[in-house]
């Protein structure tokens, strides 16, 4: 069953990291990706809360999912503690509830892809408690 959840950790965070890249490559290409469903992209990821400090919300996003594919491949190993994969996926899932609040309160719109990004990182953060 651990290898299971590890696994699923794994798929999951590969998931929130090819949508990082994409939106990524979009970014700096100045175009928006196509939006599936009936969300309003367009207005998600060219408000001022789509960068941080200059950078793309979305190479961050890559630098995050990147970073906790190798350190789920290093616990797996048994190189890494389990409290420090909680503490760095918990900030990743504090980040990812202010997104979705900015998203749906501030902002009045959703961007499907960004609600992946930000829900798995908040799925993640609970299925590390259950290693």
């Amino acid at each position: 069953m651990f290898k299971k959840r590890i696994y699923l950790l794994f798929f999951l965070s590969l998931i929130a990291l090819l949508t990082s890249i994409y939106l990524t490559i979009e970014h700096y290409n100045k175009r928006l990706p196509y939006c599936i469903i009936n969300t309003k992209c367009d207005i998600v990821l060219t408000s001022k809360y789509s960068e941080f400090l200059g950078i793309p919300l979305s190479l961050l996003g890559v630098i995050y999912f990147f970073i906790n594919l190798v350190l789920l491949y290093l616990f797996l190993k048994n190189r890494f503690k389990k409290q420090y994969l909680i503490l760095y996926n918990f900030i990743g899932a504090s980040v990812g509830l202010i997104l979705i609040y900015i998203q749906i309160f501030i902002l009045k719109n959703l961007c499907i892809y960004c609600l992946t990004v930000d829900s798995i990182s908040i799925i993640n953060l609970f299925l590390i408690f259950f290693l």
